[in-house]
Protein backbone atom coordinates (compact mmCIF):
# COMPACT_ATOMS: atom_id res chain seq x y z
CA UNK A 1 0.00 0.00 0.00
CA UNK A 2 1.42 3.37 -1.02
CA UNK A 3 1.19 5.77 1.88
CA UNK A 4 4.01 8.31 1.91
CA UNK A 5 4.27 11.24 -0.46
CA UNK A 6 7.41 9.74 -1.97
CA UNK A 7 5.86 6.31 -2.45
CA UNK A 8 2.80 7.85 -4.09
CA UNK A 9 4.95 10.02 -6.35
CA UNK A 10 7.19 7.09 -7.33
CA UNK A 11 4.17 4.92 -8.13
CA UNK A 12 2.51 7.75 -10.04
CA UNK A 13 5.70 8.33 -12.05
CA UNK A 14 5.96 4.62 -12.91
CA UNK A 15 2.28 4.55 -13.86
CA UNK A 16 2.76 7.68 -15.97
CA UNK A 17 5.51 6.00 -17.99
CA UNK A 18 3.29 2.93 -18.46
CA UNK A 19 0.36 5.13 -19.55
CA UNK A 20 2.54 7.03 -22.02
CA UNK A 21 3.64 3.72 -23.54
CA UNK A 22 -0.02 2.97 -24.35
CA UNK A 23 -0.32 6.17 -26.38
CA UNK A 24 0.66 6.18 -30.06
CA UNK A 25 3.99 7.90 -30.67
CA UNK A 26 2.38 10.70 -32.70
CA UNK A 27 0.20 11.71 -29.71
CA UNK A 28 2.75 11.40 -26.90
CA UNK A 29 4.14 14.92 -27.18
CA UNK A 30 0.64 16.40 -26.99
CA UNK A 31 -0.16 14.24 -23.98
CA UNK A 32 3.01 15.27 -22.15
CA UNK A 33 2.70 18.97 -23.03
CA UNK A 34 -1.03 19.65 -22.86
CA UNK A 35 -2.97 16.85 -21.22
CA UNK A 36 -0.92 15.41 -18.37
CA UNK A 37 2.40 17.13 -17.89
CA UNK A 38 5.09 15.22 -15.98
CA UNK A 39 5.95 18.31 -13.93
CA UNK A 40 2.43 18.20 -12.45
CA UNK A 41 2.90 14.72 -10.97
CA UNK A 42 4.18 16.08 -7.64
CA UNK A 43 0.98 18.12 -7.24
CA UNK A 44 -1.19 15.12 -8.06
CA UNK A 45 0.81 13.01 -5.59
CA UNK A 46 0.22 15.62 -2.88
CA UNK A 47 -3.54 15.60 -3.51
CA UNK A 48 -3.58 11.80 -3.41
CA UNK A 49 -1.57 11.81 -0.18
CA UNK A 50 -4.02 14.23 1.45
CA UNK A 51 -7.02 12.26 0.19
CA UNK A 52 -5.58 9.09 1.74
CA UNK A 53 -4.56 10.79 4.96
CA UNK A 54 -8.03 12.23 5.53
CA UNK A 55 -9.84 9.35 3.80
CA UNK A 56 -11.48 11.94 1.59
CA UNK A 57 -13.69 10.57 -1.13
CA UNK A 58 -14.36 14.16 -2.21
CA UNK A 59 -10.68 14.81 -2.97
CA UNK A 60 -10.35 11.47 -4.72
CA UNK A 61 -13.45 12.13 -6.84
CA UNK A 62 -12.24 15.64 -7.62
CA UNK A 63 -8.87 14.32 -8.82
CA UNK A 64 -10.46 11.61 -10.95
CA UNK A 65 -12.93 14.06 -12.50
CA UNK A 66 -10.29 16.72 -13.07
CA UNK A 67 -7.86 14.34 -14.75
CA UNK A 68 -10.62 12.85 -16.92
CA UNK A 69 -11.53 16.39 -17.95
CA UNK A 70 -7.91 16.93 -19.00
CA UNK A 71 -8.40 14.13 -21.55
CA UNK A 72 -11.19 16.07 -23.22
CA UNK A 73 -8.96 19.10 -23.79
CA UNK A 74 -8.63 19.67 -27.51
CA UNK A 75 -10.34 16.34 -28.08
CA UNK A 76 -7.42 14.23 -26.89
CA UNK A 77 -9.70 11.41 -25.74
CA UNK A 78 -11.27 11.38 -29.18
CA UNK A 79 -7.82 11.26 -30.78
CA UNK A 80 -6.97 8.25 -28.66
CA UNK A 81 -10.24 6.55 -29.59
CA UNK A 82 -9.55 7.20 -33.29
CA UNK A 83 -6.31 5.27 -32.77
CA UNK A 84 -8.16 2.38 -31.09
CA UNK A 85 -6.88 3.34 -27.63
CA UNK A 86 -9.40 3.66 -24.82
CA UNK A 87 -8.98 6.96 -22.96
CA UNK A 88 -10.32 5.18 -19.87
CA UNK A 89 -7.59 2.57 -20.15
CA UNK A 90 -4.89 5.25 -20.22
CA UNK A 91 -6.54 7.08 -17.31
CA UNK A 92 -6.85 3.85 -15.31
CA UNK A 93 -3.17 3.10 -15.92
CA UNK A 94 -2.21 6.48 -14.47
CA UNK A 95 -3.81 5.73 -11.12
CA UNK A 96 -3.50 1.94 -10.97
CA UNK A 97 -2.81 0.85 -7.40
CA UNK A 98 -2.87 4.38 -6.04
CA UNK A 99 -6.36 5.81 -5.60
CA UNK A 100 -8.12 2.71 -4.36
CA UNK A 101 -5.48 1.52 -1.92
Amino acid sequence: MTTSREEIYDRLLANYENAVSLIPEKLRKEFKNKVFRPEDLKSYAEIIFLAKQFQSKVLTSFLEDYTRLRFSIEGFGRKLAMNNISPERVHAELFQGILNN
